[in-house]
């Protein structure tokens, strides 16, 4: 939480700014990014900002989020928030465990997607249980449902309107699994997003 010293009449007033969002995304993917930091047009809660680093390893996005925290003094105990946002990809489930734990203790929150990010895009256009073999196939049935989309695009005006439906979709999902699956972690949920769970937070 920044605050910032103002002189009035001779005194100095602490003023109290929105909240900071800090977000680690995967590697160079430019989707993310420009997705989540549209959202400090739409709201004045919080200030998205993004963290440094290209790391595609969950562990290392993680603690690029936790040292980016540290860099730009954020403070956890008066609202900032940090986020990693990755894909599970297919085979990545025991480093997502160990990733769980090292998060936990950096006060980092895990947004993911199993397979892709792409997955919480499409829940924009359709509902489906059907599981993807990977980040590919997510991406061709995306483009079947919009085809003007083109991935590290700024498409975010385009499926704006749509929020609503790929929220309640990505909950469907998330009941679907529970009462489906013996497994409680989202790495073994194929597929499944929790990119709802964030953007609710942007549109409250």
């Amino acid at each position: 939480m920044v605050r910032r010293a103002n002189s009035r009449r001779g005194r100095k007033i602490l003023r109290k700014e929105r909240s900071i969002i800090l977000i680690a995304a995967e590697g160079s993917n430019k989707t993310e990014r420009a997705y989540f930091i549209e959202f400090n047009r739409l709201q004045k809660k919080y200030k998205i900002i993004m963290a440094g680093g290209n790391n595609t390893d969950p562990v290392k996005i993680v603690q690029d989020a936790a040292d980016s925290a540290k860099k730009k003094d954020l403070d956890l105990k008066s609202g900032d928030l940090v986020y990693a946002v990755f894909d599970t990809d297919v085979g990545k489930e025991k480093q997502i465990e160990k990733t769980r734990k090292i998060a936990k203790n950096e006060k980092v929150g895990l947004i993911l997607s199993n397979p892709c990010f792409e997955l919480w895009l499409l829940m924009h256009f359709t509902f489906s249980t059907k599981s993807y073999s990977n980040n590919k196939a997510v991406c061709e049935e995306l483009m079947r449902k919009w085809p003007k989309y083109k991935k590290n695009i700024n498409s975010f005006e385009e499926i704006r309107g749509k929020q609503e439906c790929a929220i309640k979709n990505a909950k469907k999902l998330k009941t679907f699994h529970i009462e489906m699956s013996e497994k409680t972690e989202i790495e073994n949920w194929n597929p499944s997003t929790d990119v709802y769970q964030l953007v609710e937070m942007l549109t409250v």
